[in-house]
């Protein structure tokens, strides 16, 4: 195993939902939070109801929704934007979390 490795759960800062448009942040709150998040976090719906855990993964989602905050993150469908978005990226991180 290298020895860089984390081998200990890390605690989630935030979550950003990928969307395509203009670049930028928009935070999710409330009700549109949880919706966003089950719609992006969701692969397959229709494997939840015979699996009987549907109601177990939309009290997960609330969960992180209530614990984390939840971005969606507008950026170009254009590879050559993604300098610009990983600075944008990076401006976000330093200024909600910056470094002690």
């Amino acid at each position: 195993m290298p020895t860089n490795a984390i081998v200990d759960p890390q605690p989630l800062g935030a979550v950003y939902l990928l969307d395509c448009g203009d670049l930028g942040l928009q935070r999710l709150r409330g009700a549109a939070a949880v919706a966003s998040f089950l719609e992006s976090a969701t692969y397959r719906p229709e494997f939840l109801d015979p699996l009987c855990r549907r109601h177990a993964f939309i009290q997960s989602a609330i969960q992180i929704v209530c614990r984390v905050p939840i971005y969606k993150l507008f950026r170009p469908h254009d590879l050559a934007a993604m300098d610009d978005t990983i600075e944008l990226l990076e401006r976000h991180w330093n200024d909600e979390y910056p470094q002690t």
